[in-house]
């Protein structure tokens, strides 16, 4: 195809949108093995006129690049080759964790593999990755003229000391930084209350039924744990076409698995029943709070805080937990029923404007109410 020169030139434009979107964004490549300009440069030399010179023997040298420190830190800070890999790193080595575990963990998250051009971009260096630590070569991927390799403790000590030196995240990856730590503490809440819920309903008495698994909903997230073929395996990452698996029993290699086949899998394996949505009987209807019943009561303050109630839609809730930007609401309609507390976060400015005008409406209720005036619906 690179013979022809349409094919070329559609390989290439192709190759020039893909490098732009990715400098935008990295995730719109799952895996970051290979560089978009790096493939779409390589292409323009394969096609650039080459001159032979014939030199004097005199002249030859055995003279070869050796691999530098300098090359090394580069490629650590590049992270592993999974998407994310450097804010779990960075998060993992600012927690309280001693050097094994820090060398432990740097093993499951670079697992078992390796890339090309891992030393200043050459063609003929490689980086790989296994349970012994990380290898830098220059040369042939089988017989390399030069190598070095790191010892997953190395590897740790050097990461320390780059964090401790703030050389370890670009300015680009610590403005990011925020986001994704939100949305991790976002996923753990999410985890821990689906574990609370899992708890509450194994413990509840409640009539047993029987589980329809071809047409149950399945409930899962990053980290959990799921049984499949006789393997247990923590999630990763997922998307509707495939699911990258971390597997127990080896541990430095990552399993992806398709979407569907996943699913089957899931199905197919009772040990999986707690991530099943429960499915529960319709409970009566709640009593709603009427405005002659707000009217009677004191007029509440129109500050938002932990504790009181307010409507959204149909359902009642209770603020949970006030965070700089959102609030934590606990669903309350439902509170006299037998299940488990469901909750949801909404952005602090909703949330706060919701409560202004609940407490505006009440005391506009509570005046007509003190002259003479008959509220209904």
């Amino acid at each position: 195809m690179l013979t022809i020169p349409d094919e070329f030139t559609k390989i290439c434009d192709f190759l020039k949108r893909l490098s732009a979107d990715y400098a935008e964004d990295r995730d719109v490549m799952r895996f970051h093995l290979y560089k978009p300009q790096d493939l779409l440069d390589r292409l323009y030399e394969s096609q650039e006129l080459r001159l032979e010179f014939t030199g004097h023997d005199a002249a030859s040298s055995n003279n070869r690049l050796f691999i530098t420190q300098d090359e090394i830190t580069t490629a650590i800070t590049g992270g592993s080759n999974i998407s994310q890999s450097k804010f779990r790193i960075y998060t993992f080595f600012t927690e309280n964790h001693t050097a094994k575990e820090k060398a432990d963990f740097l093993k499951n998250e670079y697992g078992l593999g390796g890339s090309s051009h891992a030393l200043s971009g050459a063609s003929d260096s490689w980086k790989n990755s296994d349970g012994k630590g990380l290898q830098f070569s220059r040369g042939s991927i089988l017989e390399p003229y030069a190598k070095v390799t790191l010892p997953w403790s190395n590897v740790a000590k050097h990461i320390d000391e780059l964090i401790q030196a703030d050389k370890y995240l670009s300015e680009k990856e610590k403005e990011a930084l925020p986001g994704y730590q939100l949305e991790q503490e976002n996923l753990a809440l999410e985890r821990a209350e689906r574990e609370y819920a899992r708890s509450i309903l194994s413990t509840a008495p409640s009539e047993k039924k029987e589980i329809d698994r071809a047409t149950a909903v399945y409930d899962f997230s990053l980290g959990d744990t799921v049984y499949l073929g006789g393997n247990t395996y923590d999630i990763l990452s997922y998307d509707d076409s495939a699911v990258l698996l971390y597997d127990h029993d080896f541990p430095i290699i990552n399993k992806e698995m398709a979407r569907d086949e996943f699913d089957r899998l899931l199905r197919d394996t009772p040990s999986n029943d707690g991530l099943i949505v429960p499915v529960q009987d319709e409970p009566e209807a709640a009593v709603p709070i009427t405005e002659q019943q707000s009217a009677d009561s004191t007029p509440p303050s129109s500050e938002l805080t932990e504790g009181v109630r307010i409507t959204i839609g149909d359902r009642q809730y209770i603020v949970d937990r006030i965070h700089e930007t959102s609030v934590s609401l606990q669903d309350v309609t439902f509170e006299n029923a037998t299940g488990f507390p469901i909750f949801r976060n909404e952005s602090l400015d909703y949330v706060r404007g919701l409560w202004e005008e609940s407490v505006l409406r009440r005391n506009i209720v509570a005046a007509l109410d003190d002259n003479g005036f008959v509220v209904s619906d």
